[in-house]
């Protein structure tokens, strides 16, 4: 590991995670007093969320939380933060399930169908709320690829980390992973040169 990185190693990470309404309505976010309280636990970075349900600060392509009001919560806390001697770490979940009062209102071509025509069901999350799963295949893998350019373009983080990026594995629904929506349709039909086979069990395909 080169000595830049060092860090890592013993980093004591102070873990703020963040959701978004019902479970975070309103955006009463102090990062003074975030790292007090870091301070007092003797932590020396902070695990920080830039997106997922919502993002947290102005970007071209995450719809952003809607109390954000024009308020970076990143950059709050790296100002915040370095002056102490505390890195920032920002968190990046990927192929998350996205709340229906997001992806449903911004951006629907996102969803995955488990069938031709049948977007995902909505799940109910801890956080509150009906959320549902998205296709890599669609713009959305554009998107999060272009968010976290502007996210590690517009802020000084000292590192930042994924998860997730085996679709539908956190939260896995009834269906097999198969996905219908019109861009796999598209993409299968232009390698192989017919429909993506459908069952009502998908585990049986491989059977047939």
């Amino acid at each position: 590991m080169k000595r830049e990185h060092e860090w890592i190693r013993r980093a004591r990470v102070f873990l703020m995670d963040n959701y978004h309404p019902p479970f975070w309505p309103d955006i009463t976010f102090d990062a003074g007093q975030v790292v007090k309280a870091m301070q007092y636990y003797y932590a020396n970075a902070i695990r920080i969320g830039s997106a997922g349900k919502w993002a947290v600060f102005p970007n071209d392509h995450w719809p952003t939380h809607p109390g954000l009001n024009g308020r970076d919560l990143i950059q709050e806390m790296i100002e915040e933060a370095h002056p102490q001697g505390i890195r920032v770490i920002t968190y990046v979940p990927l192929s998350h399930i996205i709340p229906d009062d997001n992806i449903m209102v911004n951006h629907p071509e996102w969803l995955h169908h488990p069938a031709r025509g049948v977007p995902a069901t909505g799940r109910f999350h801890h956080g509150g709320g009906l959320h549902r799963h998205v296709c890599w295949n669609t713009p959305y893998r554009n998107a999060i690829t272009r968010f976290v350019k502007q996210l590690v373009t517009d802020h000084e983080i000292d590192c930042f980390y994924t998860d997730s990026t085996v679709p539908y594995h956190s939260h896995p629904g009834p269906r097999s992973n198969l996905c219908y929506c019109n861009c796999c349709q598209e993409k299968f039909e232009d390698r192989f040169g017919c429909p993506i086979p459908y069952a009502p069990d998908p585990h049986s395909l491989s059977k047939t």
